[in-house]
């Protein structure tokens, strides 16, 4: 297809017309000014990280400039539209910002991608400097040049094609979308106006769900259902939730559009979602927009506290919600006692159907992934046998990134498995996925011979965190003193630092960074059963032990826990994802190792009692149970001597008052938390809110006074305290009988 072919169809069937530009950067700069002015000098947005200045506006004429951004600043262009984007390739790629900033091209617009790499039309090489490209990068390179639809212009062919557009008389006029000038709203559109307004309106704790991939008129939806809804009643009050203002500008120039009286602009207002949640001001419908870049966390705070929202999230792109997105937020859906009602909006309003740059943007960064399309075929590399339980011909194989970058049915299956699951996924992760040589990629797959290729069932991402100076002191002041920070080095450094022990920089730890288990398969031991595997692995290449971080949930912190790895630090901040601290957790490969979690045992515990009274105040009493159980694993495991038994039995008959035996009621909190498996229970609960975070009383049983809260109080220390002695009978009978 040649320019003025793929400018036309833009301008008839309002696509997004697709323009490689490539040579130096002297010619780039002049050809890319050039294309501008034969489209009309219309405005513009140049995404790029280099030193080169795209283009000047003409003088006095301001709405014509081209806007000029890093593209670590992309999400400011979130929300906001234009008939010309451009893409600086001279310098290596921001995947999150090229696959997030195309939304911005209005139907009939173009995007331009700026590059000084040559390729021949079929991807392949002209140059040797083309090698040096990430395996992610040629994959991009790759698949636009091979697009049908994009027009790739060099030095050879740039003149005679901006030559044919003189009769084709494309105006800014044109490029701009007239479409877009007059408000249109589709049914789907309109449907989901009335949902906003009921759940306003209509019964409380209904929340409304807006699902949409980009360009379906979300956000116009959203600002006209708020305009109405003011416009009818102007004391009611909307608050909008968005941590970019800037991406909002459409939702807010709706909302503008739809108020029948300028003065009513007041009534809606924009928070950020820290200072949301921190201060909880009164709002008559609560709407949160991109819903899933907030923290979990955040969310769910967000959707107790509040009896009327809305909820609007992307499903595809930077977001990388979808179906991962949905099933988080179901969970907390259903915790809440709240019933969702979910509105869809499937069809194009900014660009039309079947638009070539959507189909392009979203196969090259996998942003349409489907768990249940085709899956992988082994490729002809023999797996590794192994078991497990209720599967058959189950195996196991570590893939290397050759063979994901050109096997794509097995790239989209592993990465749709990701995206499920960690419902922030993003276009650098599958850059990541592609590049790093740290990272090691294993596939568990069931070998069905009743299906045509494998099914991938379960996916772990580890990485070698091996310092490349092990004996480098030097290094390790800098970094235990704050002076320096190697990335990619998470564990090692953090574990060095808190302990103030260099000895961690000299462990070769094995760090899972994810491990993925297909949703109608987990609880099923599949997990297990990768760890293992990575547990062989890391024997092998010799390492001292694995590692792990997430954000501190009770199940997570059991089943690391039964796979052996122990808690070593908590974060004192919140993960961006999780919205919770982090925790980091060790599984020993040698005695060495062993020797140095027993020896952090004591400063860990200590710093986590230590840290309820004031950086852990929002750690729940399950994830803080769950950590307090591995100490029986430990030397610091907290018993209960003869003398603090003899005084909890008589607090328990009432002989002594609680201050007289606070220490030995704090004893038993914590023995009992790592000594008996019944730690979860109310009893448990109770008494580690009350005298280690010193919660009070009316906090844990709000409908009981002070005299039936200490009658409870007594009474459950009883049963802790027989469950404790029965532990003891049983271990006792054991060993007698060894």
């Amino acid at each position: 297809m040649d320019l003025q072919q793929a400018l036309l169809q833009a301008r008839e069937k309002r696509y997004r017309a697709i323009v490689l530009l490539q040579g130096d950067e002297l010619w780039l700069k002049h050809s890319f000014r050039a294309l501008c002015a034969k489209l009309g000098e219309v405005r513009s947005v140049v995404l790029s990280d280099s030193a080169i200045t795209w283009s000047e506006p003409p003088q006095g004429d301001v709405d014509s400039a081209c806007t000029q951004l890093p593209s670590r600043h992309f999400k400011k262009l979130l929300g906001t539209e234009s008939p010309i984007l451009a893409w600086d390739l001279t310098t290596p790629m921001n995947h999150d910002a090229l696959a997030a900033s195309s939304g911005i091209i209005n139907g009939g617009g173009v995007l331009i991608v700026l590059s000084t790499e040559h390729r021949n039309n079929d991807g392949s090489n002209n140059e040797t400097k083309t090698n040096c490209l990430k395996p992610s990068e040629q994959r991009i390179f790759g698949n636009f040049i091979k697009h049908h639809d994009a027009v790739v212009l060099n030095s050879d062919n740039f003149d005679q094609a901006l030559a044919d557009l003189s009769s084709s008389s494309i105006t800014e006029a044109e490029l701009a979308d007239p479409e877009r000038k007059h408000l249109h709203l589709n049914t789907e559109q309109l449907n989901c106006i009335e949902r906003i307004k009921h759940a306003a309106t209509g019964h409380k704790n209904r929340p409304v769900v807006i699902r949409a991939d980009r360009g379906r008129g979300k956000s116009t939806a959203l600002g006209v259902a708020i305009g109405q809804l003011i416009s009818s009643d102007p004391q009611r009050k909307v608050i909008v939730v968005t941590d970019q203002k800037a991406g909002v500008s459409v939702l807010h120039n709706a909302f503008k559009n739809a108020i029948n009286e300028p003065q009513l602009e007041d009534a809606l207002s924009f928070w950020p979602s820290d200072a949301l949640i921190d201060r909880r001001p009164k709002t008559d419908l609560l709407v949160i927009d991109e819903a899933a870049s907030l923290p979990l966390n955040s969310l769910e705070q967000l959707i107790l506290h509040y009896p009327r929202l809305v909820l609007a999230s992307t499903m595809h792109g930077y977001e990388g919600s979808g179906r991962g997105f949905d099933i988080k937020l179901s969970g907390i859906f259903k915790d809440s006692k709240k019933t969702p009602r979910y509105e869809t909006l499937s069809k194009p309003i900014r660009w039309g159907e079947q638009d070539p740059l959507e189909q392009l943007i979203n196969s090259t960064f996998v942003l349409d992934a489907n768990l249940f399309d085709g899956e992988p075929s082994s490729n002809g590399l023999a797996p590794e046998p192994c078991k497990a339980s209720g599967f058959q011909n189950t195996e196991f194989r570590w893939v290397d990134q050759h063979e994901l970058a050109n096997n794509e049915p097995l790239l989209r299956s592993v990465f749709a498995l990701l995206v499920l699951a960690h419902y922030q996924t993003r276009p650098s992760d599958l850059a990541h996925l592609l590049d790093d040589s740290d990272l090691s990629i294993g596939v568990l797959y069931s070998n069905d011979n009743s299906a045509r290729s494998p099914n991938v069932l379960a996916v772990s991402l580890c990485v070698n965190e091996v310092f490349p100076e092990l004996d480098d002191s030097q290094l390790h002041e800098q970094i235990i003193s704050g002076e320096r920070r190697l990335r990619g080095k998470l564990v090692p450094q953090a574990l060095a630092m808190f302990y103030n022990d260099p000895t961690w920089m000299r462990t070769k730890l094995f760090r899972v960074m994810r491990i993925v288990v297909r949703p109608e398969l987990q609880r099923h031991g599949l997990g297990s059963l990768l760890l293992d595997q990575v547990l062989k692995k890391a024997e092998e290449d010799r390492y001292d032990g694995c590692s792990v971080s997430f954000g501190v949930d009770a199940d997570l912190v059991r089943f690391w826990g039964k796979n052996n790895y122990q808690p070593l630090r908590l974060s004192y901040r919140s993960d961006a994802s999780s919205g919770l601290p982090s925790l980091m957790m060790v599984c020993a490969l040698n005695d060495k190792t062993k020797q140095r979690i027993t020896a952090g045992h004591p400063h860990f515990y200590s710093h986590l009692l230590e840290g309820l009274k004031s950086y852990y105040l929002s750690l729940s009493s399950e994830a803080l149970i769950s950590i307090l159980s591995h100490q029986s694993l430990s030397s610091h495991t907290p018993i209960i001597n003869k003398a603090q038994r003899g005084k909890l039995k008589r607090y328990v008959n009432s002989a002594y008052a609680q201050w007289d035996c606070w220490l030995e009621l704090r004893a038993l909190a914590l023995a009992t938390c790592s000594q008996l498996n019944t730690a979860e229970t109310k009893d448990a609960r109770q008494l580690l809110e009350y005298v280690v975070r010193l919660k009070q009383h009316h906090e844990l049983m709000p409908n009981a006074g002070k005299k039936a809260w200490d009658h409870y109080l007594r009474e459950a220390c009883g049963r802790l305290l027989s469950s404790l002695d029965n532990k003891k009978t049983e271990e006792d009978k054991l060993d007698s009988e060894t």
